[in-house]
């Protein structure tokens, strides 16, 4: 696929979704980009006595402009 909103090119839908994934310590971003170009967002927490385990959700479609990241297959 060479369109612009393919996995190889998340994050190129706009400057708020690269600004999110640009993020470092101290300020962290609920936002995960796997290696298999995959987007997450963690939308939950629980503290757990090995620490904090995370719920994520994978993003089809970018939260701050709505182009498609990945595509349903």
């Amino acid at each position: 696929m060479s369109d612009e909103r393919s996995p190889k090119h998340v994050g190129s839908c706009c400057e708020a979704l690269r600004d999110a994934l640009s993020m470092q310590a101290p300020i962290v971003s609920h936002f995960v980009l796997q290696e298999n170009q995959t987007l997450y967002v963690a939308v939950g927490s629980v503290a757990t006595e090995k620490g904090t385990s995370w719920f994520d959700q994978a993003v089809r479609f970018c939260p701050f402009c709505g182009a498609e990241v990945r595509t349903a297959d």
